[in-house]
């Protein structure tokens, strides 16, 4: 991945060594010029803006575009574990269903702050947090909508969830905190209210015209995931826009819109934000009716925003929304040129399905697919739902083992994992339709507007069973869903081979075990056997064989000496590459450390 200067190791090729010298020596003085620099924009005015972005980064993009060489250093592949997010926890927050600071029933930017010790309190010894890394925000930018996926404004934070001078104090207390924070950019499309499409809409002869897709005719492309048409009439024209009419396309052949974009990327890590979730990455070029995502242009255009926005922030980390199977989504990474995460989809759908249908052998074979796909499997980003999926707690149902087992599974799996708002205490859809039952407030305590606003109701209905989900009701008791977050987020956060080591060894089990998945997490020193029973009935104990690659990969030889298990701290028998695993209940997991 892209996180440090490129400084490639060689073999002696016989050629004089001075350009092997000077170019270290370039890199080195790029890397220490950044480093006296600081934080991009500290201590310093900010410049006049220029059409919605700052003069300064206006000449800085036109002088890429016009002489082709990249604005900022190329990078090397720096080791996952050496990356600030290298197994690290991330949580989504909707800003606005998540706490209100001033009672008028939305969540703000002051509420967040006022709950930021709830997800990281900064100190290690603490107990009562989650201890996430990492915080993504839904988008928070000036938008007619609710959830704010059509901005109007790149560069002002919405009113209605507070200032600039809010957000600043986020980041500084976010930050005290050692949460990092993650906005969420738009970057396929704006609100058909956007002063740029208001003026390309004007007419043909529009200087912003060519911001956005035009046709004379009508043509008859679809979404590429349904029947809904993707060009719009508008003054007896069609304009192009992939997700509805309210959402047009921005036009990337066009260089200013592309300048444009990567100038509104380094306004907000200037800001103080460490990265992005990019919404929808897979469609910022067309070329046909059967050619509307995943094109080489796009990933070209990645490579170049990557490699901007590392120019100002160079540990910023980019995470991609590529909804689609994960050989496509596998494409992103790009050789560590584009996307530095993706979500993963695929482990999503099949962690959901074993743990409501009791069989594994579906997500084993995605396990081990995923594996294929990119072995380290430093690109993953798994999670179980997030904003625009029915809510976890929902589609299992109201059994709390199972959503335990499903919490024990993700926090299992190598790279990245994702929490949405809510999934630790098992907060289920709310009672409006569509995406606004997806995004209901968080429940805070059992109050009769569950501590979310002192308002008579909030922006959205609530859940509605705070009495026994909420913070409050589940907070230090022992057995609770958040209680079980909190303690594996901990035991991973101490074992190496759970934050970035490898899997192998995954299996679904037979016979009487038939219910049973089991993998193996691998680092230099540590093994963890992950074992998950998702039957609904009692699994016996039996026999486990340890998989030399494990073995190997920890450096445990000429064999183990110990196990036991993680929670418990019991020993178990090991013989050999043999280990005892001790009977299972239904709904459970075992996590046993190899010594």
């Amino acid at each position: 991945m892209n996180s440090g200067p490129r400084c490639r190791s060689r073999r002696s090729s016989g050629r004089a060594p001075w350009r092997f010298v000077l170019f270290v020596a370039v890199a080195c003085v790029t890397v220490l010029a950044v480093a006296v620099g600081g934080r991009p924009g500290a201590g310093r005015a900010e410049p006049a803006r220029e059409g919605g972005r700052s003069s300064a980064v206006r000449r800085g993009a036109q002088s890429e575009r016009s002489t082709g060489v990249p604005a900022g250093e190329r990078f090397v592949a720096t080791p996952y574990r050496d990356r600030w997010y290298g197994g690290a926890v991330m949580y989504e927050v909707m800003i606005r269903s998540f706490a209100d600071s001033d009672n008028d029933g939305i969540g703000d930017i002051r509420g967040l702050i006022g709950k930021l010790d709830y997800l990281n309190t900064g100190d290690p010894a603490s107990t009562t947090d989650l201890k996430v890394d990492a915080v993504w925000l839904m988008p928070c930018f000036v938008s007619p909508s609710y959830h704010g996926y059509d901005a109007t404004d790149y560069y002002r934070i919405d009113p209605v969830y507070g200032t600039m001078a809010d957000f600043e104090a986020l980041i500084q207390e976010a930050h005290r905190r050692n949460i990092r924070i993650l906005l969420d950019l738009v970057l396929n499309h704006t609100s058909n209210r956007h002063p740029w499409f208001v003026q390309s809409a004007s007419g043909p002869e529009s200087p912003r015209r060519d911001w956005y897709v035009w046709s004379r005719a009508k043509r008859d492309w679809h979404q590429p995931w349904s029947a809904y048409p993707t060009w719009h009439e508008l003054n007896g024209w069609y304009y192009y826009g992939l997700f509805w009419s309210g959402m047009p396309d921005l036009n990337y052949n066009n260089p200013d819109v592309a300048d444009e974009m990567i100038a509104a990327g380094k306004y907000w890590l200037e800001k103080g934000a460490d990265g992005y979730r990019l919404d929808a990455i897979r469609y910022l070029f067309e070329e046909g009716k059967d050619r509307q995502a995943d094109l080489p242009a796009t990933h070209a255009y990645l490579k170049r925003f990557a490699r901007a926005m590392r120019s100002v922030k160079p540990d910023v980390v980019l995470v991609g929304e590529v909804w689609s199977d994960s050989r496509t989504v596998a494409s992103y990474f790009g050789g560590g040129e584009e996307l530095d995460l993706a979500f993963g989809f695929d482990e999503a759908g099949a962690i959901k399905a074993a743990v409501g249908s009791g069989d594994p052998r579906a997500l084993a074979s995605t396990l081990t697919r995923l594996n294929e796909i990119y072995p380290e499997r430093m690109f993953s980003a798994p999670f179980l739902s997030n904003h625009d999926m029915v809510r976890v707690a929902t589609e299992l149902g109201p059994d709390v083992r199972k959503l335990k087992v499903a919490a024990s599974v993700l926090l299992s799996l190598p790279g990245t994992p994702f929490l949405y708002q809510g999934e630790e205490i098992g907060l289920t859809q709310g009672p409006r339709s569509g995406d606004e039952g997806k995004r209901s407030p968080m429940q805070w305590d059992a109050s009769p507007t569950a501590g979310f606003t002192g308002a008579e109701s909030p922006w959205n209905p609530l859940s509605g069973d705070q009495d026994r989900v909420s913070v409050a009701e589940q907070q230090g008791k022992e057995g609770s869903l958040l209680s079980h977050y909190q303690v594996l987020i901990r035991r991973r956060r101490a074992s190496d081979a759970l934050r970035f080591g490898s899997i192998s060894g995954i299996a679904a089990g037979t016979g009487r075990a038939a219910s049973v998945l089991q993998f193996e997490r691998a680092a230099r020193g540590d093994l963890v056997v992950c074992v998950f029973n998702f039957g609904k009935r009692r699994v016996p104990a039996r026999t486990l064989e340890l998989t030399p690659g494990g073995l190997r990969r920890a450096g445990i030889s000429p064999a183990p000496s110990r196990a036991h298990v993680l929670d418990t701290g019991r020993d178990i028998a090991i013989s050999g590459d043999e280990v005892r695993v001790p009977a299972m209940k239904a709904y459970s997991a075992l996590w046993i450390k190899v010594e």
